[in-house]
């Protein structure tokens, strides 16, 4: 199995510090988050690319699927604030080759005041660690 979901999470929650050092990130899911603003980020697929399976069965390439939830309870503004950590995930996983499946407003069942926002990444990974868009 071709497994990058470590590097991914270090490069996303790295770059969501550099901007918002009180932000909590977590790969782990939580029906509330410790403290907000918040981001879960999950490989929710990790799949073969048969197109380049070998005759022996060796996995050259697998197409991984990341979920996103950015969580804000901001006095004011909190849709601007997921929009904005939203962003900046984007930019990341977009600039390392996954194409942004989908990007909506999720409510949250939870806490009614707190304002969630999901998002959907693709990519094929070659077993070296070289992403592609699909």
């Amino acid at each position: 199995m071709i497994d990058i979901e470590n590097e991914i999470f270090t490069l996303v929650h790295d770059a969501l510090k550099a901007k918002w050092p009180d932000i909590y990130v977590t790969s782990s899911y939580n029906e509330v988050p410790s403290s907000l603003p918040a981001v879960y980020i999950t490989e929710m697929d990790n799949a073969v690319f048969t197109k380049t399976l070998t005759q022996n069965n060796e996995e050259l390439h697998a197409r991984v699927t990341y979920e996103v939830n950015a969580y804000s309870n901001a006095e004011s503004g909190r849709k601007t604030q997921c929009k904005e950590i939203i962003a900046e995930v984007d930019n990341v996983l977009c600039q390392l080759g996954f194409i942004r499946l989908s990007l909506l407003r999720t409510p949250n069942m939870a806490d009614a005041n707190v304002y969630r926002m999901t998002g959907r990444y693709r990519a094929v990974v070659r077993k070296d660690r070289v992403i592609y868009r699909e």
